[in-house]
């Protein structure tokens, strides 16, 4: 068995993680994440209450599942044959099928997702990175160029502190270590060389710094990148009213945290959110589909000196 720390959360299995995740060497854990083979049990299927079943449209991948088997113990499958219960009493999690791509593109996002969800954290869809002493967030929607502007930042002298998901701790507001890997398109031309990656459905998840922060960071700026054809590369510093409506419309467009949000942690995650509007500077970046990733960049430098 090996530990590893993923956003704090220190997690026991015997999958190999060594090329994804930084090696933990406390005994204790928060999980235990055990590979159960590949076949979920029809009569462990047969027991599952439904909480909800969301479609998720004009996706690769189209539907994602959530079940409450009882007040502690819960079901997220993806597709037919990725399935995990997540028994949140003895902090373990059983996982069924096969031990590819598609299962670190599953457990990174939404399993983790839902364990940081049980955790009390406030969730945001973005990467997140150090640079030039700041902590930097790339916030928007999928194709907006988040991971690609974080990885611009590396080649800059910046690090990886997460893609995807940025976990903020409820009391201190600070930005949780998550993976030190982003998501980016097969073709692009921000991979560096002998980088460490793995297919993760139509993109790949590439290593980009194979180390994690011992101490956590409170987001000095939120940077909300937009596309928007009609307009070419522009900029506008956020009031507090169009801070937290960004902060919510992100929460609300991911779609497990969308039910996160709304069901669960809304008076939590409000409370996050007006300390970060309170003390963070927000930028909202609108640039057309054909603005080049380093024009972009550029901008976000000229405003972080």
């Amino acid at each position: 068995m090996k530990n590893y720390i993923l956003y704090g959360m220190k997690i026991k299995t015997e999958i190999n993680f060594d090329e994804h995740l930084n090696r933990c060497y406390i005994d204790s854990y928060d999980f235990e994440l055990v590979h159960s083979g590949n076949n979920l049990k029809i009569e462990i299927q047969s027991k599952l209450k439904k909480i909800y079943e969301k479609f998720i449209m004009n996706e690769p991948i189209p539907f994602e599942v959530l079940f409450q088997i009882d007040e502690k113990v819960f079901y997220l499958s993806w597709l037919t044959h990725y399935h995990f219960i997540i028994d949140i009493r003895s902090n373990t999690i059983n996982f069924y099928g096969e031990l590819d791509g598609e299962f670190y593109c599953v457990f990174f996002s939404r399993v983790v997702s839902f364990l940081l969800y049980t955790r009390g954290y406030t969730q945001i869809h973005g990467s997140a990175i150090q640079y030039k002493g700041k902590t930097v967030c790339f916030i928007g929607d999928s194709g907006a160029g988040k991971s690609t502007l974080a990885s611009l930042a590396f080649h800059h002298g910046g690090k990886v502190i997460t893609d995807d998901i940025i976990a903020i701790g409820p009391d201190s507001c600070e930005v949780n270590f998550g993976t030190s890997s982003l998501r980016l398109y097969p073709d692009s031309s921000y991979i560096p060389a002998n980088a460490v990656f793995f297919n993760e459905v139509d993109k790949l998840r590439v290593n980009f710094n194979h180390s994690s922060y011992n101490k956590k960071y409170f987001p000095n700026f939120l940077f909300f990148i937009e596309v928007n054809d009609s307009k070419e590369l522009i900029y506008e510093e956020l009031d507090n009213f169009g801070k937290m409506t960004s902060l919510i419309y992100n929460a609300y467009n991911k779609k497990l945290l969308q039910n996160v949000f709304s069901d669960v942690m809304e008076s939590e995650n409000i409370k996050v959110f007006s300390e970060l509007s309170r003390r963070s500077s927000f930028v909202k970046v609108t640039r057309h589909e054909n603005t080049s990733p380093e024009d972009v960049f550029s901008l976000v430098q000229s405003l972080l000196t």
